[in-house]
């Protein structure tokens, strides 16, 4: 039986940054005004901002990426003026990730 802890997807660094702060502070609110322990409530609330960055960058990352390059890639010809610079900027970045 193989028991090895693995660390999230760095990919989800940015969903844990951006969520982490929130849900700590409601989970260990809730958990601690329930009487559980703190460390106890600090596993909980751990697992639970770990699951959620996750599950966003699963639910809402991935497909906002995948759409932006189908955009770009649709993009066309860029019009002339200063909104079609801006277009074709967005469409060579666009094109750039997609190589990645």
């Amino acid at each position: 039986m193989n028991c090895q802890m693995q660390a999230p997807s760095p990919h989800c660094c940015y969903p844990l940054y951006a969520s982490h702060a929130l849900i700590l502070y409601a989970v260990l609110r809730v958990t601690i005004q329930a009487g559980w322990g703190a460390v106890p409530a600090l596993a909980v609330a751990l697992c639970v901002v770990l699951t959620v960055a996750v599950l966003l960058h699963l639910l809402v990352e991935r497909p906002s990426q995948r759409l932006g390059r189908r955009l770009a890639r649709g993009a066309g010809p860029a019009p002339s003026g200063q909104a079609g610079a801006a277009r074709s900027v967005f469409a060579r970045l666009g094109a750039r990730l997609a190589e990645r």
